[in-house]
């Protein structure tokens, strides 16, 4: 009965607004979350390449002060997709990303169970090409620099919590390792910028 009456009185209270000293449920909060995503890439290559995104999975721990800012660190893996290139015979390529890095944000209160959560992170990226000739398959590696600015909402159902994202990764490459792929028409240097969104859930304490 108890929780029926808190999952009611978010629902109906989710677009209230709140006095300026009102505290978010996230304030002096340590956060382990779990998320599922999927990324869509965005550079200037998405008609030769494969994108670099689709499915991920991923993980943050953080904490918000009492201000309320939020640090933390994360780090999430992106399957990919594959493309073949029948112009080239029996060859398909594939790229994925792992990235990581911190995360900071700043957390507002719009009900007692409801904050909003704008973020901005900061970190590296490693994409992995892998080509496969007839059968046969290799993969070449490059890390480079990721620079993120997205927002989060998050809802409390106490210990835990649950919250949906949607963020803008921008990721400078040296891409001149990857030429192996066949068709790869991209510059050396280049970004493999990505739109993600996620669905988390952890606990707080």
């Amino acid at each position: 009965m108890r929780t029926t009456v808190l999952v009611l009185g978010c629902a109906g209270s989710a677009f209230t607004a709140t006095s300026a000293l009102a505290e978010p449920f996230t304030q002096n909060q340590v956060e382990v979350a779990a998320a599922v995503a999927y990324g869509v890439y965005g550079g200037e290559a998405a008609d030769v390449i494969p994108s670099t995104y689709g499915v991920g999975l991923g993980g943050r721990a953080g904490y918000t002060l009492s201000v309320p800012i939020y640090v933390g660190a994360e780090a999430n893996y992106f399957f990919g997709q594959k493309r073949s290139f029948p112009e080239y015979g029996d060859v398909e390529g594939s790229l994925s990303i792992l990235h990581y890095g911190l995360v900071a944000g700043y957390d507002i209160e719009v009900n007692h169970c409801f904050a909003l959560r704008p973020t901005l992170g900061l970190g590296a990226a490693r994409v992995t090409a892998v080509i496969t000739v007839e059968g046969s398959s290799g993969d070449v590696a490059q890390t480079g620099f990721v620079v993120s600015a997205g927002a989060e909402a998050l809802f409390a159902w106490e210990p835990a919590f649950f919250g949906l994202e949607a963020r803008y990764t921008a990721f400078y490459v040296d891409t001149e390792p990857l030429r192996d792929i066949p068709g790869l028409e991209i510059e050396d240097k280049a970004r493999l910028d990505g739109l993600f969104f996620a669905a988390k859930g952890g606990v707080h304490f």
